[in-house]
């Protein structure tokens, strides 16, 4: 006679097999989300190489979050993203105004897969129809000489850009509500730091910074 499984014995196995899966998809999904975090991680470090040309091609001033003062016919240009885009620090669209070639060549470097993965309003902005998931510091400005030699400035301490769900960050309670802190269960997220290295921040830590923290790196710092 051959034999067969029987309900109880094939509902046995559907019960192991919906408890191996609820013991194996967070360890599968906590995996994922560090493979996402490190990718993000490597784009940030990226944005910093097309950040630092932009320093380099204008007598060391870091570039503004906007201008309105930077003419050109399109105006999602007048955003710093648009900006180094225009300038060719990033991406292969220098000098277009062509948004489908700025699209396809740079939003790679503003939206991390996560962020995008929150929703629109959540995690990330959608600006003139260009998606940013990362922020610059709105408080930093000036020279890099400047703020890497004056008032006892720590680069390492000082956010360049975050992770956040508007075009700009801030030290203002406003401001740095937009923070998305997309890894680590909610309560992380990636920020570029002044002096190149990217690193994962502490959301309470961001919450309680001041402006300290933010322009000289000289208060609690990010850390």
């Amino acid at each position: 006679m051959k034999k067969h499984f029987t309900l109880i014995e094939l509902l046995v196995v559907i019960a192991i097999i919906a408890i191996l899966a609820a013991i194996l998809l967070p360890a599968l999904n906590s995996a994922r989300e560090r493979g996402r975090s490190a990718d993000c991680i490597s784009r940030s470090k990226q944005l910093f190489i097309g950040l630092s040309a932009y320093s380099d091609s204008n007598d060391d001033w870091i570039i503004k979050h906007s201008d309105n003062t930077w003419t050109t016919p399109a105006s999602y240009l007048t955003y710093w993203g648009g900006r180094l885009g225009y300038l060719g620090h990033i991406g292969n669209s220098a000098g277009s105004t062509d948004k489908s070639a700025f699209l396809k060549s740079c939003r790679f470097y503003f939206l991390c897969d996560s962020a995008l993965g929150l929703g629109n309003g959540v995690g990330y902005h959608d600006c003139y129809n260009v998606l940013y998931g990362k922020g610059i510091n709105a408080a930093v400005a000036g020279k890099k000489t400047y703020i890497a030699h004056d008032q006892g400035v720590t680069p390492s301490k000082v956010p360049y850009v975050a992770e956040t769900r508007y075009w700009y960050s801030y030290y203002g309670d406003e401001d740095k509500k937009r923070l998305t802190f997309i890894h680590n269960n909610q309560n992380g997220a990636n920020y570029l730091f002044l002096d190149g290295h990217v690193d994962t921040v502490n959301k309470t830590m961001v919450m309680a910074s001041t402006y300290k923290d933010w322009f000289y790196g000289t208060g609690k710092g990010l850390k």
